[in-house]
């Protein structure tokens, strides 16, 4: 089974050498996982961790740090700002600045604004997850949170 799915990302890949978003990577996986068996059922997707220890949360991996995201108009006017911000210490602070202002959610000022990269990344996985699970993705729960 491992084999035809290699074989399937090979030759389904060239349709998708846009840009990789999320909705590309659904299709591409239901191109995969809805090709029909001789029982005319689906697969699903059932696989072992590969990376990290299952022991270990992965954001224990990673060195973050509080800092404040702003953007700036050339004039120096101030267009966005939140401070205090958890972000992976590695990241540059353009990086900051983008991903606190285009993907944190919640109204700014407010306890429901999302205040760290983790809770962003949680949101974005558990929303993935819980789509695969709906439409019958992953064989087991188990599946989804790997």
């Amino acid at each position: 089974m491992a084999q035809n799915i290699i074989h399937n990302c090979y030759s389904l890949a060239p349709r998708y050498n846009e840009t990789p978003t999320v909705f590309k990577l659904i299709k591409f996986m239901d191109d995969i996982i809805r090709q029909p068996t001789a029982n005319n059922q689906h697969k699903s997707f059932s696989w072992s961790r590969l990376f990290g220890d299952a022991d270990k949360h992965p954001y224990d991996e990673i060195a973050w740090e509080t800092r404040d995201a702003r953007i700036t108009k050339s004039d120096g006017a101030v267009v966005f700002e939140q401070k205090g911000v958890e972000v992976p210490s590695f990241w540059s602070q353009t990086a900051t600045d983008i991903v606190v202002s285009k993907y944190f959610r919640g109204q700014q000022g407010t306890p429901e604004r999302e205040w760290s990269v983790r809770q962003t990344i949680d949101r974005v996985a558990r929303t993935i997850a819980s789509w695969g699970l709906r439409g019958e993705y992953f064989a087991t729960a188990a599946d989804a949170d790997t």
